[in-house]
């Protein structure tokens, strides 16, 4: 026989252990809230901030605009097939155009740096003059021009679009995203700083076209500063990159550390690459400096309305992709196997 205990509870406790929960209730509901030290966010959200500081949040605050400034950010493209792919024309047929253009100017290169030593040498110039060749914008943009158009034809080599043929647009090329980023800066660059040459090259050393002594001298000239121009609106219109606002960031740092390195080339060899940027001997030299600053964030903005426009052009249109069929009949012919 089993015996249940049960509890006795006094009645005369239960109103008053009601009356102290109530007013324990009622006590934390008139204490005011702590002061807002947190997120103004929160209290628009209706929710309070903790009293005391939130490191988490500031935290991610700084990482935004980190990655919103970045420079995967300002090279990231509309499609990972946009440095080898085109609205106009076949992959392939970009490709050869670019390994054409890479070869003249790599021609172009060769001449120019043998003609510059040749007068250099024959001139009886300081050796330290012949440096000059190093700290001149045209040659820096130069060889941005050949480094992208390299990089560009390296990417559609090793792309499963560009050489390989691929059927789907949001196939992924084969290259890593520091080789991407550096694509785009390096097609920014040419964007930004080759108008900017050509205007002034014509507007300031015009004379020098004219006064040439011998025709390879004129020929480098025309196309280092004409040629490029052209090569720089014919990848506008025919490649699929694109320009984010954000790069200009990038584009103004180069030409800072290009103005730097003028200036130290200078306490290095008493020498200036242009007259117009001679600070000790031109009075408006200095305000050269502060133009060629604004014309740059001004032709960023021209190239960049310029992509804007493209954009509105093509749209609702896919660039341009190699055809499967093909790429498998090429593939079958070179392992010898009949589909």
């Amino acid at each position: 026989m089993s015996t249940t205990l049960t509890p006795v509870v006094p009645t005369a406790a239960v109103p008053s252990a009601r009356r102290s929960i109530t007013s324990s209730v009622l006590d934390i509901q008139d204490t005011p809230p702590p002061p807002m030290l947190g997120n103004k966010k929160d209290s628009v959200l209706g929710t309070s901030s903790p009293p005391w500081p939130v490191p988490e949040s500031t935290t991610t605050e700084v990482e935004s605009w980190r990655s919103r400034f970045s420079l995967a950010t300002a090279a990231r493209q509309d499609s990972p097939l946009a440095p080898v792919a085109s609205y106009l024309l076949q992959p392939r047929t970009l490709f050869r155009i670019r390994c054409v253009v890479l070869a003249y100017c790599l021609a172009i290169t060769v001449i120019g740096l043998a003609y510059w030593i040749y007068i250099k040498i024959t001139s009886g110039v300081s050796w330290m003059e012949q440096f000059l060749y190093l700290v001149q914008l045209t040659n820096w943009m130069w060889y941005g021009l050949l480094g992208y158009f390299a990089l560009s034809i390296r990417i559609s080599l090793r792309s499963r679009h560009g050489w390989h043929a691929s059927t789907s647009a949001s196939a992924d090329p084969i290259v890593s995203d520091r080789t991407r980023q550096v694509h785009a800066l390096l097609y920014a660059f040419n964007c930004t700083f080759h108008p900017l040459i050509v205007v002034i090259a014509w507007w300031k050393m015009s004379n020098r076209f004219y006064e040439a002594t011998y025709w390879i001298d004129q020929v480098v000239m025309l196309s280092q500063h004409g040629l490029t121009l052209l090569l720089v609106v014919f990848e506008i219109v025919c490649s699929g990159n694109c320009l984010r606002p954000t790069m200009v960031i990038y584009v103004f740092l180069t030409l800072v550390a290009y103005g730097a390195s003028v200036i130290v080339f200078f306490f290095l060899t008493n020498i200036w690459p242009y007259e117009f940027l001679d600070l000790t001997n031109n009075p408006n030299a200095k305000y050269m400096y502060l133009v060629c600053a604004a014309a740059t964030f001004l032709a960023y903005a021209a190239m960049y309305g310029l992509h804007a426009l493209k954009s509105r052009l093509f749209h609702g249109r896919s660039l341009i992709l190699a055809d499967a069929s093909a790429a498998s009949k090429r593939a079958s012919h070179v392992s010898g196997i009949t589909v």
